[in-house]
């Protein structure tokens, strides 16, 4: 088909002015997430700590580093170590980093399309919900996604200087994600079939050593802080330990974590393809296949880039495939998404005799999806009460709920004579919700037929208190029994209860009378 006339595009000055409100309204909405009174939850608060570790010693910690530790040490050298101003920090600072992205999303996007069309990309990763509600959360997609958008924009750069960009940029991206360093191999391949000339070993020779002086120093501390990279460690978890079935492929990363046992290979797991609905609006998910075959017609003289863009999103699914997988780990994908997306609009609107006309309108139904999904907004309280909730634990049993720090909602815990908490669906077994063990659709344990006999096989230990909220999504058949129709154990005796105190999260707290047990 023949291309219809190109019209003149905007002027530079008008270029930047509508990038400039694009990046405007991508911040407003993520702003309007933030709720500063809410604590982050979830890795969050592993990151922040680790931050403020560091800001208060001037230094790494040297006794304990999470697994991705690059962006909570580049933290660090702005936190106050005031607890509440450096959640609002790190959580604006992820809002920050998330609407830069529109920038190279743009620079991308103009590789392959007129400048108009070229802005609906940024225009629909500003107003992407998932995106937006993600940022808020002070985790590390936002910086992942616009490190690797940058490098993938300078990559398509027809000047080769800026092309070398590229390394540096997924260096330090690997830095906040390990998986990034699949990236950084797949850039040196397609560098080297993309500029095939003598001065292309040269230059990747730079582009090694400043990679290695980039991820050298990080590597030797985690090393010497927790026995592994975290970085080609992982890359070989996951190909040898969840693809290929190689024995002991696994490595923990955290001292005393038994981590996730890859040894006898992972099995493909093709319902977690039906969470990408969580990844994208279905609208863009619609598109993207026409967008990347439309890129492979354009670019089938340049080969590289198409294939590139392939492997990307053939990595992508085969991690959604294999293991545990949750959707936020693919947001790096979206800015390309929204590419392809727009590129399928305009190539669509190509076809069509008012093209304006139809650019404007499947535009539109993007937008109207995002502005319908925005209205749902999530329910902070339990969230909010689960702290005070927290406290007062605390005080009535004599520990703090340790392995629920990093969580928004209890999952049960049994305390042993020490006072430490331990998970309780290792002792009572687990409920049907499928991510009650940590990995999808696993059996952690046969649930008991009785609670008594629950309380004293585990570990032949003597647990003192039972500590579970109402949610039978979490929690197995026992502790609901127990937490609905507590009089039919007369060894358990409630000693807090979170309604007594004006709470509608329901948590309570039993303590155990050994000497009321039945007999074995």
């Amino acid at each position: 088909m023949q291309e219809t006339q190109t019209r003149p595009g905007p002027t530079m000055r008008v270029t930047i002015a509508v990038l400039s409100v694009i990046v405007a309204v991508a911040l407003g909405l993520r702003l309007a997430y933030v709720d500063p009174g809410v604590h982050l939850t979830g890795d969050a608060v592993g990151y922040l700590r680790y931050a403020m570790s560091a800001a208060m010693q001037g230094a790494l910690p040297a006794d304990y580093a999470p697994a991705n530790n690059g962006f909570p040490a580049f933290m660090s050298l702005f936190l106050s170590g005031d607890l509440h101003a450096d959640m609002l920090a790190q959580r604006l600072a992820t809002v920050s980093l998330s609407a830069l992205t529109v920038i190279p999303i743009y620079s991308i996007a103009r590789r392959f399309l007129p400048a108009w069309p070229a802005l609906v990309a940024p225009a629909i990763f500003a107003v992407e919900p998932s995106i937006a509600w993600s940022a808020q959360m002070g985790l590390l997609e936002a910086p992942f996604a616009l490190l690797v958008t940058s490098a993938l924009a300078c990559f398509l750069s027809g000047d080769r200087r800026v092309a070398l960009l590229a390394f540096p940029l997924l260096s330090a991206a690997t830095l906040v994600r390990g998986e990034g360093n699949i990236v950084l191999i797949a850039f040196f391949i397609f560098y080297a079939a993309r500029f095939r000339s003598r001065r292309t070993v040269l230059e990747l020779l730079l582009a090694l050593l400043v990679a290695s002086l980039i991820l050298a120093p990080m590597i030797s501390y985690r090393v010497d802080v927790n026995g592994t990279d975290a970085i080609f460690d992982r890359t070989f978890d996951a190909a040898g330990g969840r693809l290929l079935g190689i024995p002991g492929a696994a490595t923990p990363v955290d001292p005393g974590d038994a981590g996730p046992q890859l040894g006898a290979g992972w099995e493909p797991r093709p319902n977690n393809l039906l969470m990408l609905g969580e990844l994208v609006l279905l609208p863009v998910m619609l598109l993207v296949p026409y967008g990347l075959y439309r890129t492979f017609k354009m670019e089938a003289r340049h080969a590289t880039v198409s294939m590139l863009f392939l492997l990307m999103i053939l990595v992508s699914i085969m991690v959604m495939s294999y293991g545990w997988f949750i959707s936020r780990y693919l947001f790096w994908m979206v800015p390309l998404s929204c590419v392809l997306a727009a590129f399928a609009v305009w190539r669509l609107s190509c076809c069509h005799r008012r093209r304006d006309l139809a650019a404007l309108a499947v535009t539109g139904v993007i937008v109207a999806s995002s502005v319908a999904l925005m209205e749902e907004r999530p329910d902070y309280g339990p969230t909010m009460q689960w702290y005070e909730i927290n406290g007062m634990v605390l005080e009535t049993v004599g520990t703090s709920l340790a392995l629920q720090e990093t969580r928004p909602l209890l999952y049960p815990l049994i305390l042993d004579d020490d006072g430490l908490p331990e998970r309780a669906e290792t002792v009572f077994g687990h409920s049907s919700h499928r991510w009650q063990c940590g990995y999808p659709d696993s059996d952690c344990s046969e649930t008991p037929a009785r609670m008594d006999v629950a309380v004293r096989a585990f570990h032949s230990s003597k647990y003192t208190h039972i500590i579970v909220d109402g949610s039978e999504e979490r929690t197995s058949h026992l502790l609901i029994d127990a937490f609905n129709d507590p009089g039919s154990y007369p060894y358990l005796t409630k000693v807090y209860d979170s309604t007594d105190h004006g709470f509608t999260y329901q948590v309570k707290v039993f303590e155990i009378d050994h000497g009321l047990l039945p007999p074995p």
